[in-house]
């Protein structure tokens, strides 16, 4: 498994800290929380921030859609999210090339050309 050096850190914060809350021979699961027990904090969360629709599965699209959006590309992201085919990833794909397509016409220097050649 691959991951960040953001992501790398913060899980050597989490271990460092919960070795000194559990110990190591209470538990062999890294994150010990059940499906529900997620479910529950994201809801509460939520609740909290005033956002609705949040649902676990949502930090996994919010994940690829950012992915492919800062450079990522569609193979790396369909061996991380663990898909056996491209069509399953090509969703993310046509939300980042519409991404693509609305900053090229915001920021092309041709298109904000006026009348007069200037920009």
């Amino acid at each position: 498994m691959v991951i960040g050096n953001t992501a790398r850190r913060a899980l050597w914060l989490y271990i460092a800290h919960r070795e000194k809350e559990f110990p190591t021979h209470l538990t062999d699961r890294l994150f010990p929380m059940t499906k529900m027990a997620v479910r529950f904090m994201l809801n509460h969360l939520a609740k909290r921030a005033g956002v609705t629709d949040v649902h676990p599965h949502r930090f996994r699209h919010s994940f690829a859609i950012w992915y492919l959006r800062g450079g990522g590309d569609i193979f790396t992201l369909q061996r991380i999210l663990g898909h056996s085919s491209l069509d399953m990833v090509s969703y993310y794909l046509e939300y980042a090339q519409t991404d693509v397509a609305s900053a090229h016409r915001r920021a092309s220097p041709l298109d904000r050309w006026n009348s007069n050649g200037a920009l």
